[in-house]
C-alpha cells in the first residue's frame, strides 16, 4: 500500500522542482514556457501531462488564475 503512495507523490515532487526550476531561470515568463511544453506535438501524452501538471503549479506559485491566455495576463499587469 505504501508503495502505491509513494509512486503517486514522485511524479508531483519531480514536478516542483522542475517548476521551481523554470520560475528560477525564466521568472514570470515561466508560464509562457510550460505552455508551450504542455502544447508541443512533438512530445509524448505521459511528457505532456507531466507538463501539465508543472503548469499549474507555476499558476499556483505566480498566483496566475487557471486557463488565462498571456495576452490577458499582459494587460492585467499595466
Amino acid at each position: 500500500m505504501f508503495e502505491f503512495l509513494r509512486n503517486r507523490a514522485e511524479p508531483r515532487r519531480r514536478a516542483n522542482i522542475r517548476a521551481q526550476a523554470l520560475i528560477a531561470e525564466h521568472g514570470r515568463d515561466a508560464w509562457s514556457v510550460v505552455y508551450r511544453l504542455c502544447r508541443d506535438p512533438e512530445r509524448d501524452e505521459q511528457d505532456r501531462r507531466f507538463y501539465y501538471l508543472v503548469r499549474d503549479i507555476i499558476e499556483r506559485r505566480l498566483g496566475i488564475p487557471p486557463r488565462v491566455d498571456t495576452a490577458t495576463r499582459y494587460l492585467e499587469r499595466r
